[in-house]
C-alpha cells in the first residue's frame, strides 16, 4: 500500500505534463473554449490535490516536489504556446507584459541552475495565488474568447513570483524546496550561515533526489529553458520586426481607410478577382452554424436577396496577410477595437462560420464545420452549435442574373 502512495502523487503530476500537449492539440483542432476550460481546471485541481495527498501520506520528498514544479511549467508552457499559436487575439494588449513574464522567468531558470544544477522549487504562497489566478485567467478567456483584466493580473503576478523566487535563492546558500516567503528564506540563511560557513556554501547535489530523478529533472529543465528561450526570442521580435517607411506605411493605412469608408457607406464590396459581393460587415453577433446559415438566407441588402454563407475557399480568397482592416473583436458586451487581414475594407467582428460542413466516413454530413480567423490566416472545426466568437459572412455572385435589384422609376 505504501508503495501505491509513493507513486500516486508522481502518477498526478506526470499526468498534468501529459495534459498540456493534449490541450495544444485540443486547440488545434478547434475544440470547444469550455473544453479547453475544463482541461485548465483539471490541471489546476491535480496540483492541487498531489501535494495534499503526498502530505498526507508522507511521501512528499524533494524530488515529488522538483518534479510537481517541472509538470506544472511544461503544461503552462504547452498553454502558452496555444494562446501564442493559436489564439493570438487572447494576448492583445498584454504583449510587453508577457515579454516581462518570459525574460524573468528564462533568468529565474537560468539563475538557479547555474547555482543549484536545478530549478527552484519553493512553491511559496505567492506563486500558489499565482498559479490559482493564472488558471483562472486561462480558463476565462477560452471560454469567452477575450483574456480581459485577469489575464494582466496573472501576468503582473507571474513577474512578482519570479523576482521573489529569485531573491530567495540569492538569499539560500544550499537548495531548499517549500521556502514559503522570503522572511522564511531569510531565516533560513541565517540558520545554515551560524551553523557553519562550509556547510552553507556547498550546495545539494542532484543525486539527493535519486539518479533518475536527477536525469529526468535535468532533461526537463533544459528543455523547458530552451522553449521559453525561444518564445522569449519570439515575443521580441514582435517589437523588433521592421516596419515599412514612413511613407508607404501612411499611404497603405490612408488608402485602406477610404476603402473601407466607401465599403460600409456602399453596404457591400464586390472582389475584382473573382467577382463575388460580399456584405459590407458580419452578423455582428455570436451565432451557431445553423443561424449563420440563417442569417445569410434571410439577408435583404443592396436589392438582392440571394446572399448566402461564404464557404471555406471563398473566406481563404479574401484573407491578405498584408491587409489591415479595422474591426471589433472579444464578447460581444465588451468588444475592442481590433485589426483583421481582410480584403475589401469588410468590417468584421470574430472568427467566420463556413458553410463547407464536414463529411464523415460515411458521406454523411457531419456535426462540424470549419471556421476562419482572419488574424492568423487558420481554419479549424467547430461543433455546429459552438457558437461564442463565431460570426456570419455573406456573399452572393455578383454575375448571378437570378436575382437582381429593382428598377428605379423617374
Amino acid at each position: 500500500m505504501q508503495k501505491i502512495r509513493q507513486l500516486v502523487p508522481w502518477a498526478m503530476a506526470a499526468g498534468r505534463a501529459l495534459l498540456g500537449p493534449v490541450l495544444l492539440m485540443g486547440d488545434r483542432c478547434g475544440w470547444s473554449g469550455f473544453t479547453l476550460a475544463a482541461m485548465v481546471v483539471t490541471a489546476l485541481l491535480s496540483d492541487i490535490f498531489d501535494g495534499v495527498l503526498a502530505r498526507r501520506w508522507r511521501v512528499d520528498t524533494a524530488a515529488v516536489r522538483l518534479f510537481d514544479s517541472m509538470c506544472d511549467m511544461v503544461f503552462y508552457v504547452c498553454v502558452g504556446v496555444a494562446l501564442w499559436m493559436l489564439q493570438p487575439q487572447l494576448l492583445v494588449g498584454s504583449l510587453a507584459l508577457l515579454c516581462a513574464l518570459l525574460a524573468v522567468e528564462a533568468a529565474n531558470f537560468a539563475a538557479n541552475f547555474a547555482k543549484y544544477g536545478r530549478p527552484a522549487s519553493y512553491h511559496s504562497y505567492l506563486a500558489k495565488a499565482w498559479g490559482l489566478v493564472l488558471a483562472a485567467a486561462i480558463a476565462a478567456a477560452f471560454v469567452s474568447g477575450h483574456a480581459g483584466l485577469l489575464m494582466q493580473l496573472a501576468l503582473w503576478m507571474g513577474v512578482a513570483s519570479n523576482l521573489e523566487t529569485i531573491a530567495m535563492s540569492l538569499m539560500l546558500p544550499v537548495w531548499r524546496r517549500d521556502v514559503k516567503t522570503i522572511a522564511e528564506a531569510w531565516r533560513i540563511r541565517k540558520e545554515i550561515c551560524g551553523c557553519g560557513t562550509q556547510n552553507a556554501l556547498t550546495p545539494a547535489a542532484p543525486q539527493d533526489c535519486g539518479r533518475i530523478a536527477g536525469w529526468v529533472e535535468r532533461a526537463i529543465t533544459w528543455v523547458a529553458t530552451g522553449i521559453i528561450a525561444g518564445l522569449s526570442l519570439m515575443a521580441t521580435s514582435a517589437f523588433a520586426a521592421p516596419l515599412d517607411k514612413p511613407e508607404t506605411l501612411q499611404d497603405r493605412i490612408q488608402a485602406g481607410q477610404i476603402l473601407s469608408q466607401e465599403t460600409q457607406a456602399r453596404g457591400y464590396w464586390v472582389d475584382p478577382s473573382t467577382g463575388l459581393m460580399w456584405a459590407a460587415k458580419d452578423s455582428g453577433k455570436d451565432v451557431s452554424w445553423h443561424k449563420a446559415m440563417k442569417y445569410c438566407r434571410n439577408l435583404r441588402l443592396a436589392g438582392y436577396s440571394d446572399w448566402r454563407l461564404a464557404t471555406l475557399p471563398e473566406l481563404k480568397g479574401v484573407y491578405d496577410r498584408s491587409v489591415s482592416a479595422g474591426g471589433l473583436a472579444g464578447p460581444a458586451k465588451n468588444q475592442r477595437a481590433f485589426t483583421w487581414h481582410v480584403k475589401g475594407g469588410l468590417f468584421l467582428t470574430g472568427n467566420q462560420w463556413s458553410a463547407s460542413r464536414n463529411i464523415d466516413d460515411r458521406g454523411h454530413p457531419s456535426g462540424t464545420a470549419p471556421r476562419f480567423d482572419f488574424n492568423d490566416g487558420s481554419s479549424f472545426n467547430d461543433d455546429l452549435g459552438y457558437y461564442t466568437n463565431k460570426h456570419a459572412l455573406c456573399v452572393r455572385s455578383a454575375n448571378s442574373p437570378a436575382v437582381a435589384p429593382p428598377e428605379r422609376r423617374p
